[in-house]
């Protein structure tokens, strides 16, 4: 199949490589367990980390999308395999509080550690003037992203 080339084609493209050379440089051993999770696997792994600790099963259903039902149920199978824990509210005991395990929240922050000193490098090779314009689309963009993005998938509320 021939590729579809258009004026912004390349701008697309090179936002994927970026992200893929970001996770080639992050890759280590101990992830490969993130190749064996399902889509939706990850999306609530996402969800849970960018809403914080503490987060209700019955909001992260609703974040997801899905029934509380099937989020108790993908919760379960998480916690199994030690990448969430479940535990009981301390506002609520019948509410249970999901959040990333500490083994995963190490792995996190040493990732998030890793993708601000490549983004530091690449920004040193940016004159002062362009580093400026490119932080300012780079956020429009994502602004942009944000606004198109379904507000059930929205951790702020």
């Amino acid at each position: 199949m021939k590729k579809t080339v258009t004026p912004y084609s390349d701008l697309w493209r090179a936002v994927f490589r970026i992200g893929s050379y970001m996770r080639e440089r992050n890759i280590g051993s101990e992830d490969k367990i993130f190749y064996r999770l399902t889509y939706n696997q990850l999306r609530m792994i996402q969800c849970v980390y960018v809403c914080g600790p503490g987060l209700s099963l019955k909001i992260l259903a609703e974040k997801l999308g899905i029934t509380p039902a099937a989020a108790s149920e993908m919760v379960n199978t998480l916690v199994r395999k030690g990448v969430l824990t479940r535990q009981e509210s301390t506002r609520d005991r019948r509410a249970i509080s999901i959040s990333i395990s500490d083994e995963y929240q190490r792995r996190f922050k040493h990732s998030e550690e890793l993708f601000d000193s490549v983004t530091a490098d690449f920004m040193k090779s940016v004159s002062p003037e362009d580093r400026e314009v490119f932080a300012k689309t780079l956020r429009q963009w994502d602004e942009y992203a944000k606004a198109g993005t379904v507000k059930k998938q929205d951790c702020s509320s």
